[in-house]
Parts: structure tokens; C-alpha cells; sequence
């Protein structure tokens, strides 16, 4: 064996350990928590993951990291801590890694015992020249994402009580 090669072979090993250093860190570090899929009307537990759940305080989204071996479909909702995590999609990391990463979203509606992501339009106020008060409502369409058929169109629900009918 010539230099060449076992300089070869040290930084195939070196590089195999990084990557696992890394895994390690990820979910042995502070954000790791076991995050747990419930799919049964009595709320049972079916399936638990070890997972990092990174998000940023007062935001809707969260990045949620999983081993290689535990894969999350997409669609599904997981809890922890009394929160619920829509996944909305896998992200693609270009390097070899040994994990997966997902976009999630904060489920903030229950509808028909099923756990969803409600945005809606908001109202702002305004004081102009300090004579009147306005309002001005939002003209964005609001947004209900469901993991499942739940609804089907032209249902009424209520939501944050208000009444709503599906349209789309």
C-alpha cells in the first residue's frame, strides 16, 4: 500500500466520522425530543420518533430533523408537548447526510378531531391624523390545510368563531 492510498483511506474514515459527529449532535442536542404520531380516535400513541424540532419563537414554521431510518410522510401531523406539527414538505440537502429535514407548520386549528393550519385574514387599524379610526381588512384568501378529506366542498364550519364555507 503507497502513501497515496492510505492518505486515501484516512480521509474516507475521516469524513464517515464527521458525518456521524454530526448526526449524533443533532439529536442528542438541545432540540431533540421524541415526537409522536397519533392516528386512533382514542389518541393512542402509534408510532415515535427521536427528532430535533428547530423553530424561532412567535413563528408558524419549524425545520423538523429525523435519522435516516425514520422517514415522515408528508401530510402527517406529529405532536409533542401538547403541539402539533403539520409536515408541508421534505427539503433536499445537497450534501451526503445521514438525516432527513422537513418544513413543518404549527397546527393552530382543530377541526372534526383532526389537527390543521389556519391562516386567515387579518384586520389592521389605523389612525389617520389622529381624527378617525379605519379599518382595513386584508384582502388575502384564508388558508386551511387539513392532513386528511375532513371536508368536502361547500361544508360550514366555525372557526375562532366565525362561520365559514368551504370553497375550493
Amino acid at each position: 500500500m503507497d502513501r497515496f492510498t492510505r492518505f486515501q483511506e484516512r480521509n474516507k474514515k475521516r469524513m464517515d466520522a464527521q458525518g456521524e459527529v454530526n448526526k449524533h449532535f443533532i439529536f442528542k442536542g438541545y432540540p431533540s425530543i421524541k415526537i409522536e404520531l397519533n392516528t386512533t380516535d382514542s389518541g393512542e400513541d402509534i408510532y415515535s420518533v427521536q427528532a430535533a424540532v428547530v423553530n424561532q419563537q412567535e413563528k408558524d414554521k419549524a425545520y423538523i430533523y429525523t435519522q435516516w431510518e425514520d422517514s415522515l410522510d408528508i401530510g402527517s401531523v406529529w405532536g409533542a408537548k401538547g403541539l402539533h406539527w403539520l409536515i408541508a414538505e421534505e427539503i433536499v440537502v445537497i450534501k451526503d447526510v445521514k438525516w432527513h429535514k422537513y418544513l413543518a407548520y404549527l397546527c393552530n386549528i382543530e377541526v372534526e378531531d383532526t389537527w390543521g393550519y389556519f391562516k386567515g385574514p387579518e384586520k389592521n387599524y389605523v389612525n389617520i391624523k389622529n381624527e378617525y379610526g379605519a379599518s382595513l381588512e386584508s384582502l388575502q384568501k384564508p388558508v386551511l390545510v387539513l392532513p386528511e378529506n375532513v371536508l368536502g366542498f361547500a361544508d360550514k364550519i366555525v372557526i375562532k368563531q366565525r362561520p365559514w364555507l368551504v370553497q375550493e
